[in-house]
């Protein structure tokens, strides 16, 4: 038995070593391996020295190229592979630092092997956290109107907290907020967000942050002595034309500022009028700049008039009309008898233009029997109306139409259209 097996070991191990590779070839066969490329993983960082801040990494998502069996690839995700930059022996400054790839589940990892990591390293920089306090400054835009003043500005709280990277902190030179006093009247009251900038005015990066990034500011404004705010109050007269409503007045500005003597303002009312706008037989909107009627000694300051505006529309109404039918596209030979004679038509529209209105020539209804044969029929008419108007409903909605052969030698009538 020695002696065979002395004679026939080669024979053996060749044996086995083909029933490998045929096992081999076999399961590759039914599960192939293949290769792609898993896209944006996140990059996660480990280890990080306590008391530094992390920035500027050159990207925050790698690309792997990973080669497996088929059948593992549908489960790969982002809770399946990782992606860490180890900073455990991290020096502060500028740096690159290797991108190591982890597949989490032990049967997933023992088939896969990673081809490629792109980019392979991540550049950063870590530097110490630290921490200023810096000045709150508001920038404030625009004026108050003429006569008045800002009497007070005042911002709570006075400073806040920069935290970030040192190199960065050395230029932080205020926390800055921004609000407008355009045209304001009196103490405004507002909660800014802040945002750090340096020397120059230039907003710094995100990753140094202000705590807290809000402050309250108040900004006092009054009006300075001999100046007066009073409402503007529109002088209509006339009537307007006969049909129409007046829908609204506005004045623009509504109210204005005037100056003078402190003896002439304080015995003022709290308005001032406009001159006359006249509407006498107005039948549309009224747009003009008008001056305004002031006592001596008063004046005013800034524009020396006011825009009217004075929104005229037409009263809406209803008409109900009786109106005959009339038949049109009757074939020839045939003879139509239309039930009820007559309907009752609903008419909405501007008075003057229902009170201008000729029933007999402007207003028709019309039953279209084009394509009808003998019998009876159901027909909505339609109605005819001119511009402006509308035939909100037809009493009843629909007619019967009872269509017949025309009695020998009768002429079927053909309705004379109207323009």
């Amino acid at each position: 038995m020695l002696r065979w097996l002395a004679q026939n070991i080669g024979n053996i191990l060749l044996s086995l070593i083909l029933a490998v590779v045929v096992w081999v070839v076999a399961v590759n066969e039914a599960n192939p391996y293949r290769q792609d490329v898993l896209r944006g993983i996140p990059l996660i960082i480990l280890n990080q020295p306590r008391g530094t801040i992390v920035y500027d990494l050159s990207t925050t998502a790698v690309d792997v190229t990973l080669s497996a069996p088929e059948s593992v690839w549908a489960a790969f995700n982002t809770r399946i592979i990782s992606a860490t930059l180890d900073l455990s022996a991290a020096q502060p400054g500028d740096d690159l630092h290797n991108v190591e790839v982890n597949i989490l589940s032990d049967s997933i990892a023992r088939v896969t092997r990673v081809v490629r990591v792109d980019p392979p390293a991540i550049r950063l920089k870590l530097e110490p956290v630290n921490t200023v306090q810096t000045p709150v400054e508001v920038n404030l835009v625009g004026e108050p109107p003429v006569g008045y003043r800002i009497s007070a500005t005042v911002t709570q709280p006075m400073t806040v907290t920069a935290r970030g990277p040192a190199s960065l902190l050395s230029q932080v030179a205020a926390a800055v907020g921004e609000f407008s006093i355009q045209n304001a009247r009196g103490s405004i009251s507002e909660t800014l967000a802040l945002r750090p900038v340096d020397a120059n005015g230039q907003l710094l990066p995100d990753i140094v942050r202000l705590e807290p990034n809000q402050a309250q500011l108040t900004v006092s404004i009054e009006q300075l002595a001999g100046f007066r705010d009073l409402a503007v109050k529109i002088e209509l007269t006339g009537t307007l034309a006969s049909g129409y409503r007046l829908v609204e007045v506005n004045a623009t500005p509504p109210s204005v500022t005037v100056f003078g003597s402190p003896q002439a303002l304080e015995a003022l009312p709290g308005f001032v009028e406009t001159e006359p706008v006249d509407l006498n037989g107005a039948q549309s909107d009224i747009e003009r700049d008008v001056q305004l009627d002031l006592p001596a000694g008063v004046a005013l300051s800034g524009q020396q008039s006011v825009r009217v505006t004075v929104r005229i529309e037409p009263i809406v109404s209803s008409l109900t009309i009786p109106s005959r039918p009339i038949a049109i596209g009757l074939r020839p030979r045939l003879a139509a008898t239309v039930s009820p004679e007559t309907v009752q038509v609903i008419l909405v529209g501007a008075l003057p233009v229902l009170d201008s209105i000729d029933l007999e020539r402007d207003v028709r209804v019309i039953v279209d029997l084009t394509g009808l044969g003998i019998g009876t029929h159901q027909v909505a008419p339609r109605v005819e109306v001119p511009p402006g108007v509308v035939a909100q409903s037809i009493l009843p909605p629909t007619v019967q139409v009872v269509i017949e052969n025309a009695p020998r030698g009768t002429v079927t009538p053909r309705p004379t259209l109207r323009p």
